[in-house]
Protein backbone atom coordinates (compact mmCIF):
# COMPACT_ATOMS: atom_id res chain seq x y z
CA UNK A 1 0.00 0.00 0.00
CA UNK A 2 1.43 3.28 -1.12
CA UNK A 3 2.03 6.20 1.56
CA UNK A 4 -0.98 7.86 0.15
CA UNK A 5 -3.01 5.51 1.55
CA UNK A 6 -1.42 4.90 4.43
CA UNK A 7 -1.37 8.62 5.76
CA UNK A 8 -4.59 10.26 4.47
CA UNK A 9 -6.83 10.36 7.11
CA UNK A 10 -10.30 10.14 5.26
CA UNK A 11 -9.00 6.96 3.58
CA UNK A 12 -8.09 5.44 6.46
CA UNK A 13 -11.33 6.94 7.95
CA UNK A 14 -13.84 5.72 5.59
CA UNK A 15 -12.61 2.62 3.45
CA UNK A 16 -12.41 -1.03 4.93
CA UNK A 17 -10.30 -3.82 3.05
CA UNK A 18 -12.78 -4.95 0.63
CA UNK A 19 -13.54 -1.35 -0.87
CA UNK A 20 -13.10 -1.54 -4.77
CA UNK A 21 -9.59 -0.51 -6.03
CA UNK A 22 -11.97 2.01 -8.44
CA UNK A 23 -13.68 3.43 -5.83
CA UNK A 24 -10.06 4.28 -3.83
CA UNK A 25 -8.89 6.06 -7.03
CA UNK A 26 -11.63 7.96 -7.37
CA UNK A 27 -11.07 8.98 -3.86
CA UNK A 28 -7.36 9.69 -5.00
CA UNK A 29 -8.02 11.46 -8.00
CA UNK A 30 -10.00 14.16 -5.74
CA UNK A 31 -7.91 14.42 -2.63
CA UNK A 32 -6.01 17.64 -2.34
CA UNK A 33 -4.07 18.06 0.63
CA UNK A 34 -3.24 21.81 2.49
CA UNK A 35 -0.77 22.65 5.37
CA UNK A 36 -2.16 25.30 8.02
CA UNK A 37 0.02 26.90 10.42
CA UNK A 38 -0.89 27.49 14.43
CA UNK A 39 -3.31 29.85 14.82
CA UNK A 40 -5.15 29.28 11.47
CA UNK A 41 -8.56 28.18 11.13
CA UNK A 42 -10.01 25.08 9.37
CA UNK A 43 -13.33 25.59 9.60
CA UNK A 44 -15.08 28.96 11.04
CA UNK A 45 -18.52 29.29 12.33
CA UNK A 46 -21.40 29.67 9.61
CA UNK A 47 -19.27 28.00 6.85
CA UNK A 48 -20.24 26.72 3.74
CA UNK A 49 -18.72 23.32 3.83
CA UNK A 50 -17.43 21.88 0.82
CA UNK A 51 -15.01 19.36 2.08
CA UNK A 52 -14.72 16.61 4.34
CA UNK A 53 -11.19 17.33 5.76
CA UNK A 54 -9.45 15.08 7.78
CA UNK A 55 -5.77 15.58 9.79
CA UNK A 56 -2.95 13.76 8.58
CA UNK A 57 -0.41 15.48 11.29
CA UNK A 58 -0.41 18.04 14.02
CA UNK A 59 -3.23 18.96 16.41
CA UNK A 60 -6.12 21.11 16.40
CA UNK A 61 -9.31 22.19 18.09
CA UNK A 62 -12.79 21.96 17.81
CA UNK A 63 -14.94 24.80 20.11
CA UNK A 64 -17.24 26.91 20.58
CA UNK A 65 -18.42 30.09 21.66
CA UNK A 66 -20.77 31.28 23.67
CA UNK A 67 -23.08 34.46 24.13
CA UNK A 68 -20.64 35.99 26.33
CA UNK A 69 -17.66 35.41 24.34
CA UNK A 70 -16.69 32.22 26.30
CA UNK A 71 -14.56 29.47 24.50
CA UNK A 72 -15.25 25.93 25.56
CA UNK A 73 -13.33 23.32 23.39
CA UNK A 74 -15.52 19.95 22.53
CA UNK A 75 -12.50 18.05 21.25
CA UNK A 76 -8.99 17.77 20.42
CA UNK A 77 -8.42 16.73 16.53
CA UNK A 78 -5.79 14.96 15.46
CA UNK A 79 -4.17 12.46 13.18
CA UNK A 80 -6.78 10.77 12.16
CA UNK A 81 -9.63 12.35 12.82
CA UNK A 82 -12.00 13.82 9.81
CA UNK A 83 -14.73 16.75 9.78
CA UNK A 84 -17.15 18.28 8.34
CA UNK A 85 -19.20 14.78 6.81
CA UNK A 86 -22.01 15.18 9.20
CA UNK A 87 -22.41 19.13 8.13
CA UNK A 88 -22.24 17.61 4.41
CA UNK A 89 -25.02 14.98 5.38
CA UNK A 90 -27.19 17.90 6.63
CA UNK A 91 -26.65 19.88 4.57
CA UNK A 92 -25.65 22.78 6.91
CA UNK A 93 -23.24 25.25 7.71
CA UNK A 94 -20.60 24.33 10.22
CA UNK A 95 -20.65 25.42 13.86
CA UNK A 96 -18.32 26.56 15.74
CA UNK A 97 -14.65 26.75 15.19
CA UNK A 98 -11.50 24.71 14.06
CA UNK A 99 -8.38 26.61 15.05
CA UNK A 100 -5.02 24.55 14.51
CA UNK A 101 -2.95 24.24 17.79
CA UNK A 102 -0.01 22.68 16.15
CA UNK A 103 1.09 23.20 12.06
CA UNK A 104 -0.92 20.61 10.56
CA UNK A 105 -1.12 19.04 7.33
CA UNK A 106 -4.80 18.00 5.74
CA UNK A 107 -6.72 16.42 3.45
CA UNK A 108 -9.49 17.38 1.65
CA UNK A 109 -12.25 15.61 -0.09
CA UNK A 110 -14.63 17.84 -2.31
CA UNK A 111 -18.33 17.32 -1.35
CA UNK A 112 -19.59 16.58 -4.88
CA UNK A 113 -17.22 13.43 -4.60
CA UNK A 114 -18.30 12.71 -1.10
CA UNK A 115 -21.83 12.36 -1.42
CA UNK A 116 -21.05 10.47 -5.40
CA UNK A 117 -19.32 7.92 -3.56
CA UNK A 118 -21.84 7.78 -0.64
CA UNK A 119 -24.52 6.70 -3.61
CA UNK A 120 -21.90 4.47 -5.26
CA UNK A 121 -20.44 2.25 -2.76
CA UNK A 122 -21.30 0.64 0.42
CA UNK A 123 -18.04 -0.21 2.06
CA UNK A 124 -17.85 3.70 2.63
CA UNK A 125 -21.52 3.96 3.92
CA UNK A 126 -20.78 1.46 6.56
CA UNK A 127 -17.39 3.38 7.36
CA UNK A 128 -18.91 6.47 7.57
CA UNK A 129 -22.05 5.01 10.11
CA UNK A 130 -19.37 4.07 12.94
CA UNK A 131 -17.83 7.57 12.54
CA UNK A 132 -20.99 9.07 13.09
CA UNK A 133 -22.01 6.25 16.39
CA UNK A 134 -18.35 7.56 17.14
CA UNK A 135 -19.68 11.26 17.42
CA UNK A 136 -22.70 10.15 19.08
CA UNK A 137 -20.71 8.52 22.03
CA UNK A 138 -18.49 11.82 21.86
CA UNK A 139 -21.00 13.79 22.42
CA UNK A 140 -22.88 11.36 25.54
CA UNK A 141 -19.27 11.50 27.27
CA UNK A 142 -19.35 15.37 27.01
CA UNK A 143 -22.74 15.96 28.37
CA UNK A 144 -22.05 13.40 31.42
CA UNK A 145 -18.86 14.75 32.27
CA UNK A 146 -20.31 18.14 32.64
CA UNK A 147 -23.65 17.44 34.42
CA UNK A 148 -22.20 14.79 36.52
CA UNK A 149 -18.47 15.10 38.06
CA UNK A 150 -16.43 18.25 39.36
CA UNK A 151 -13.75 19.53 37.88
CA UNK A 152 -10.89 16.79 39.62
CA UNK A 153 -13.27 13.49 38.00
CA UNK A 154 -13.57 15.75 34.41
CA UNK A 155 -9.59 15.80 34.21
CA UNK A 156 -9.75 12.52 35.14
CA UNK A 157 -11.99 11.62 32.09
CA UNK A 158 -9.85 13.64 29.82
CA UNK A 159 -6.86 12.42 30.64
CA UNK A 160 -8.02 8.83 30.03
CA UNK A 161 -9.11 9.81 26.76
CA UNK A 162 -6.09 11.86 25.48
CA UNK A 163 -4.22 9.12 26.65
CA UNK A 164 -6.04 6.78 24.31
CA UNK A 165 -6.00 9.27 21.58
CA UNK A 166 -2.12 10.51 21.92
CA UNK A 167 0.16 7.51 23.37
CA UNK A 168 2.47 5.12 22.31
CA UNK A 169 0.87 1.65 22.71
CA UNK A 170 2.87 0.56 26.33
CA UNK A 171 3.76 4.24 27.18
CA UNK A 172 1.69 5.86 30.28
CA UNK A 173 3.30 9.46 28.54
CA UNK A 174 0.08 11.32 27.14
CA UNK A 175 2.21 12.69 23.64
CA UNK A 176 0.06 15.95 23.35
CA UNK A 177 1.71 19.27 24.63
CA UNK A 178 -1.40 21.21 25.17
CA UNK A 179 -1.24 24.60 26.65
CA UNK A 180 -2.69 25.15 30.11
CA UNK A 181 -5.37 27.62 28.44
CA UNK A 182 -6.43 24.61 26.19
CA UNK A 183 -6.48 22.35 28.42
CA UNK A 184 -8.60 24.04 30.97
CA UNK A 185 -11.14 25.04 27.62
CA UNK A 186 -11.29 21.15 27.33
CA UNK A 187 -12.06 20.84 30.84
CA UNK A 188 -14.60 23.35 30.55
CA UNK A 189 -12.81 25.14 33.33
CA UNK A 190 -10.76 28.39 34.34
CA UNK A 191 -7.13 27.50 34.24
CA UNK A 192 -6.99 28.59 37.69
CA UNK A 193 -9.15 25.65 38.73
CA UNK A 194 -7.62 23.56 36.45
CA UNK A 195 -4.11 24.36 38.19
CA UNK A 196 -5.29 23.72 41.27
CA UNK A 197 -6.76 20.15 40.25
CA UNK A 198 -3.65 18.96 38.53
CA UNK A 199 -1.60 19.79 41.40
CA UNK A 200 -4.12 17.35 43.82
CA UNK A 201 -3.41 14.57 41.53
CA UNK A 202 0.68 15.55 41.42
CA UNK A 203 0.47 15.38 44.90
CA UNK A 204 -1.26 11.77 45.17
CA UNK A 205 0.95 10.44 42.61
CA UNK A 206 -2.05 9.56 40.58
CA UNK A 207 -0.31 11.84 37.74
CA UNK A 208 3.55 13.48 37.12
CA UNK A 209 3.60 16.74 35.38
CA UNK A 210 6.85 18.37 33.37
CA UNK A 211 6.25 21.68 31.63
CA UNK A 212 3.69 20.36 29.31
CA UNK A 213 4.17 16.39 29.70
CA UNK A 214 1.62 14.65 31.57
CA UNK A 215 2.76 10.67 32.86
CA UNK A 216 0.44 8.39 34.22
CA UNK A 217 1.50 7.02 37.55
CA UNK A 218 -1.21 5.40 39.10
CA UNK A 219 -3.63 3.92 36.49
CA UNK A 220 -6.18 2.19 38.79
CA UNK A 221 -6.75 5.47 40.88
CA UNK A 222 -6.84 7.48 37.60
CA UNK A 223 -9.85 5.33 36.10
CA UNK A 224 -11.52 5.27 39.23
CA UNK A 225 -11.76 9.23 39.54
CA UNK A 226 -12.49 9.07 35.79
CA UNK A 227 -15.53 7.10 36.79
CA UNK A 228 -17.05 8.57 39.52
Amino acid sequence: MSNFYLDCAIINSLTLPTTPASVLEQLKSDIKTKTYLKGEYIFISDQEIQAVVGINSGLAKLYFMDHFGNEFTLKILASGDIIGHRQILDNEKFNGYIQVIEDAEVCMLSKNMFLKLLDEDISINKKLIEKLCADLRLAKDIIANLSLKDVKHRICSILVKLHKQFSVPGSDDINAELSREDFAKLVGVARESLSRSLSELVLEKVIFIEKKRIKILDWARLIQLSKI
